[in-house]
């Protein structure tokens, strides 16, 4: 076999693969398609100071920022723990800087952005929404947008981090994705009938899978020590195996911003 067909094979275990695999799966139980909307949350710091001493005297660090309360840079404009949610400049400081990656995102990797705004931590958490995409496509935009937030805050001598909990006392980042299921064009997750929460049988049955198996999805979604720093009450994390409309502590949440048919895309 040619190296350049070994190239293009995908190997059993790979996440590509998976999600590719997966795809299949629900063509072949009679779906069309499902549709996956990421919102990534993220940090940018304007510097990271590491202190790396011997083993018996430990580690610190420093984190500094324009926008947090303990940073001198932020004299006047600091934004208080917890506090963070949609401000207006001068306390959000990233405008510029979150237009600039949805720039690049689409015009340079034809990635649509449907928002992207300040997040309720301070000392510059941002969430840029992607629009809704297969599978395959959407966790492929998910690596792409990584890569360019990173870069673009290099670019501007900042530095980006997905890492979930990196200042104690305030919300962590994570990513919430939007599922749907579809087949003749219509959202199978929909249901009018429903009047607390328009969701169909097949969602609960869905929402019913993703709770059975929580525990167990816990290693892939939250695989790190410092994903459970962020996994704790208080700070609007999925800390409870259960679902809702309006509880962000719950693992699952129901979309309820909008009503009806015509918002059912985003359900």
């Amino acid at each position: 076999m040619l190296l350049k067909e070994i190239l293009k094979e995908t190997h059993s275990s790979d996440p590509r693969g998976i999600a590719d695999k997966a795809e299949k799966y629900v063509r072949k139980q009679g779906y069309e398609y499902s549709y996956w909307g990421p919102e990534v949350e993220f940090f940018v710091f304007d510097k990271l100071e590491v202190n790396t001493m011997t083993p018996y005297h430990g580690q610190s660090y420093k984190i500094t920022s324009r926008e947090s309360p303990w940073s001198a840079e932020g004299a006047g404009y600091a934004l208080r723990l917890k506090e963070g949610y949609l401000p207006s400049a001068p306390g959000d400081s990233l405008m510029e800087y979150r237009n600039e990656c949805v720039d690049v995102l689409s015009n340079n990797f034809g990635i649509i952005c449907d928002a992207h705004h300040h997040e309720v931590a301070t000392a510059g958490q941002c969430e840029i929404d992607i629009r809704y995409d297969t599978l395959v496509n959407s966790a492929d935009s998910v690596q792409s947008y990584k890569y360019i937030v990173k870069n673009v805050a290099k670019k501007h001598d900042m530095i980006a981090t997905m890492m979930p909990k990196p200042i104690a006392l305030d919300n962590g980042s994570g990513m919430h994705v939007n599922v749907s299921l579809w087949k003749d064009k219509k959202n199978l997750f929909f249901d009018a009938n429903d009047k607390y929460a328009e969701v169909s049988e097949p969602a609960r049955y869905f929402r019913g899978g993703v709770l059975d198996h929580a525990s167990a999805l816990a290693a892939i979604v939250a695989p790190t020590t410092n994903s459970y720093r962020r996994l704790v009450p208080g700070y609007e994390a999925p800390v409870y195996i259960s679902w809702s409309t309006g509880n962000r502590s719950a693992i699952i949440r129901i979309p309820a911003h909008y009503r009806g048919e015509k918002f059912s895309v985003y359900k």
